[in-house]
């Protein structure tokens, strides 16, 4: 789970996604921001999460990324195979923009 404005990086790795137990599967979750105590940047700049694969292979049953509430972040994927029942990127909506359109 990457918190705040986190960082996680997969580099050359094998993984494999098995749900024995009926309870969906991501290999990285980016938490919602809201549940996570806010720090000072230095430089007064508000920092974006940052996932990245590269040279790695991702199967199995569920997601390689579930964004629990719908943000700003950097990803990239390179020279990596992702081969899921599910999707590559599973993003939940904002509950903050739903009630602002009323």
């Amino acid at each position: 789970m990457v918190m705040g404005d986190g960082q996680c990086n997969v580099k050359d790795c094998i993984a494999a996604l098995k749900d024995d137990y009926g309870t969906p599967l991501s290999l990285v979750t980016l938490s919602d921001p809201s549940m996570v105590m806010k720090m000072a940047q230095a430089n007064g700049q508000q920092q974006t999460p940052s996932i990245s694969i590269s040279g790695s292979v991702v199967r199995g049953n569920g997601q390689f990324l579930t964004v629990r509430v719908s943000r700003p972040f950097e990803l990239r994927a390179e020279d990596s195979l992702i081969a899921l029942t599910g999707s590559f990127l599973l993003m939940e909506g904002n509950p903050k923009d739903a009630m602002a359109r009323g």
